[in-house]
Order: C-alpha cells, then sequence, then structure tokens
C-alpha cells in the first residue's frame, strides 16, 4: 500500500514538474515574439559594408538616395538614385517632400561621413528604416560593378 502511494505521488510530482516546465517555456515564447514586433514597429536605422548595403537593397527593395552635391552626382551615380544634397539648407525640407518615411531608405554619399550626418538627422525626423553605406561610397560601388549612371 505504501508502494503505491508513493509510486502515485512519484507521478504526480513529475506530472506537475513537465506542466510547469512547458508553461514556462511558452510563456518566455510570447515574450520573444513581443519583441520582435517592438523591434520592426521601432524600425531599423543601420551602417552597412557595400556587400551587406547592396544585399539589403536586393531584398527589400526601398528609395536610393544619393546624398552628394549636383555636381558630384553629375559626375555618376547608382543607377535609379534620387539626389538631394545633404549640405544645402533645406536638405530635410526636400527629403521629407520626395521621400517616404514608412519605406526603407538607402543612402550614399562619396565617403560615409556626409550619409553618416543625413542618417542622423533622418532618424530625428522620423525615418524608420534607414541604411547607410559606409567606406568608400560611390566610389566603392562602382568599382564593384554595381549599375551606374550619368
Amino acid at each position: 500500500m505504501k508502494k503505491t502511494a508513493a509510486l502515485r505521488l512519484s507521478y504526480l510530482l513529475v506530472g506537475l514538474s513537465t506542466f510547469g516546465f512547458s508553461a514556462c517555456a511558452q510563456t518566455g515564447g510570447e515574450e520573444q515574439r513581443d519583441t520582435t514586433m517592438t523591434i520592426e514597429a521601432a524600425g531599423e536605422v543601420v551602417d552597412l559594408p557595400l556587400a551587406r548595403f547592396h544585399d539589403r537593397m536586393m531584398e527589400q527593395p526601398g528609395q536610393l538616395v544619393d546624398v552628394r552635391t549636383p555636381e558630384e552626382y553629375a559626375g555618376g551615380h547608382a543607377q535609379g538614385a534620387s539626389n538631394i544634397n545633404f549640405l544645402d539648407k533645406k536638405f530635410l525640407e526636400e527629403f521629407e517632400a520626395a521621400i517616404d518615411k514608412d519605406k526603407p531608405v538607402y543612402i550614399y554619399c562619396a565617403s560615409g561621413n556626409r550619409s553618416g550626418k543625413a542618417k542622423s538627422a533622418l532618424e530625428k525626423a522620423g525615418y524608420k528604416y534607414i541604411y547607410n553605406l559606409t567606406g568608400a561610397g560611390y566610389a566603392q560601388w562602382a568599382a564593384a560593378g554595381y549599375p551606374t549612371e550619368q
């Protein structure tokens, strides 16, 4: 009799332990999903090297913007890129008039300096998805053989 009671108690404890662990695992999963949704809702503002920048553009098409001067842009630019001069006093005003805040924005310049500053200004202005090309900017784009135009 004592053996049967002890055996039942063991089964009961094992069952409760298993139920408790599965309940904890489910809660953790829900928390993970919530965190992921928060990150997606917040957007993504990052600096990317050339290969990752190009890959991201292919995976998630968006708006490509050259923030160099009009003279630099006229000398050659990434195919399909718009030109909004970061050095222009009306940069942000022009950007907001032409570029959708809720769609991915890919920006580049000659060295990553102006586009890095533009990235910060755009983030403050409410742009959610900003991808900045780091490194030698347009020169490395052209040298890698990616499409260009004049």
